[in-house]
């Protein structure tokens, strides 16, 4: 904003900048500053009116500065790029010094990297402020939200509380599993507590600590349950399919040496696009492609035509009607039977469901079935063989087994029952499944036999 005011004696700095001798490449940026200058102090006079005609011959040419090569000149304008802009704390007043921290850092990682575009600062300013409250009251949880948790409610990401094993593996068993429970869920909130202690000293090592008596317990309640829960009423049936120019033979052939996977299921088989002996394992052999094409635009490959026609293969075989449960595995999946026993068994809800009506299938993740592991009781697959056609539509619309599979259980009306500790992936929000850690059905992928061997080993 331009301000008259009286003529006033210049400042040592200017009277110092008058006598220096100006670089050719400044002068004409100086000469306009002296014009706005001049503007600035003149008041009423004979020179006023003229010089208020060369006004817009200035302001012209100070906007010419700006992408003409002349030189820069420090002149603060609405839009320009601010270099010697530093971030600093905002005081929330939260009595929170955790949510503090977690706010202003948060705040500083989104204003970084555009800290010297004024409107991209203030977008970050709006974006974040706008989500505080909402952020703020996970930390009035008991015991208060990790400082993961905080950091992604920050940044507009879903709120996605941890699991809580000590609830999924100790809830229908004796008093003996009882009494591990509560020990359980004592260094559980142990363990959430130093979650959200993000500035103590060591805090992730004292939460990584009580988690792994957690994993302990809980596995201890695992035991207890697999002791008491209703023998013999539950069996399995499971298959997989092996394609044959890929390393999933040296997965197969690993498997079947060691006895691990699908192996310790009460049957098993193995399809392929041709019957052929793979240590001691014959393939069924699917009239199929097993060639597929990858979608450029979702990263997913299109395999819908691979496994309808596996399906229908398995449906037809018609081995799946002596057992409880059938379970599809993809063999680069580390699966663990025994706890998928252990999942049907122990929750009422599934036991019953899943022999009444059209039967059950078992969702294993939050956004949608995904393919590593596949579930269905007997039920289900008995409404499934009898209503197969209805899938037929679905099978051409869909072009990702797991979708296509989903959408056509639901088309022939089989229930469905969500099963969180079904699977660990990286793609459903589970990035360290490669640790092999905690209580899950199977955890994908392990293309190479040796880490396949090296994950199953620690689960045991």
């Amino acid at each position: 904003m331009l301000k008259f005011t009286e003529m006033e004696a210049p400042h040592e700095s200017e009277q110092l900048m008058q006598d220096e001798e100006i670089p050719a490449s400044n002068q004409r940026a100086v000469m306009n500053m002296k014009c706005l200058k001049a503007l600035r102090t003149e008041r009423c006079g004979p020179r006023h009116v003229m010089l208020m005609l060369g006004f817009a011959s200035c302001l012209l040419a100070l906007g010419l500065n700006k992408v003409m090569p002349w030189g820069k000149v420090n002149v603060p304008i609405q839009g320009d790029i601010l270099q010697n802009w530093e971030f600093e704390d905002v005081n929330l007043h939260s009595g929170d010094k955790v949510f503090d921290m977690l706010f202003n850092r948060t705040l500083f990682q989104c204003i970084e990297p555009v800290k010297h575009v004024a409107e991209k600062r203030g977008r970050c300013y709006d974006t974040i402020f706008k989500r505080q409250r909402r952020c703020k009251a996970l930390r009035q949880e008991d015991p208060p939200a990790s400082c993961d948790r905080v950091v992604e409610c920050l940044k507009g990401n879903k709120d996605v509380k941890p699991p809580n094993p000590c609830d999924w593996l100790c809830t229908w068993g004796t008093d003996d599993q009882k009494a591990v429970k509560e020990e359980c869920m004592k260094h559980l909130h142990k363990s959430w507590k130093w979650d959200g202690s993000c500035l103590e000293d060591g805090y992730v090592n004292k939460s990584l600590e009580a988690m792994a008596k957690v994993n302990s317990l809980s596995q201890q309640c695992s035991d207890h349950t697999t002791t008491t829960t209703t023998p013999g009423a539950t069996n399995l049936y499971c298959w997989a399919l092996v394609v044959p120019f890929t390393n999933e033979v040296e997965l197969l052939l690993m498997q079947q040496k060691v006895k691990k996977g699908i192996f310790e299921c009460d049957a098993y088989e193995v399809y392929s696009d041709r019957e052929m002996n793979i240590g001691g394992v014959t393939t069924v052999h699917v009239d199929t492609d097993l060639h597929c094409k990858m979608n450029k635009v979702t990263l997913t490959v299109e395999n819908t035509h691979i496994f309808h026609a596996v399906w229908q293969k398995v449906l037809d075989n018609m081995v799946w009607n002596n057992y409880d449960w059938t379970v599809k595995v993809d063999l680069d999946s580390v699966f663990m039977p025994l706890r998928m026993l252990h999942y049907v068994q122990s929750d009422p809800w599934i036991r019953e469901h899943a022999q009444k009506g059209t039967g059950l299938w078992l969702n294993n993740c939050w956004r949608g079935l995904h393919g590593p592991i596949e579930v269905l009781s007997h039920l289900a697959m008995k409404t499934y063989k009898s209503r197969e056609q209805q899938c037929d539509q679905v099978a051409q619309q869909k072009p990702q087994e797991d979708v296509y599979l989903q959408e056509c259980l639901n088309t022939v009306g089989i229930w469905k029952a969500d099963l969180k500790y079904l699977l660990a992936e990286d793609h459903c929000d589970h990035p360290d499944y490669w640790k092999c850690e905690g209580n899950f059905v199977a955890y994908h992928p392990f293309k190479e036999p040796a880490k396949w061997m090296e994950c199953r080993k620690k689960l045991e």
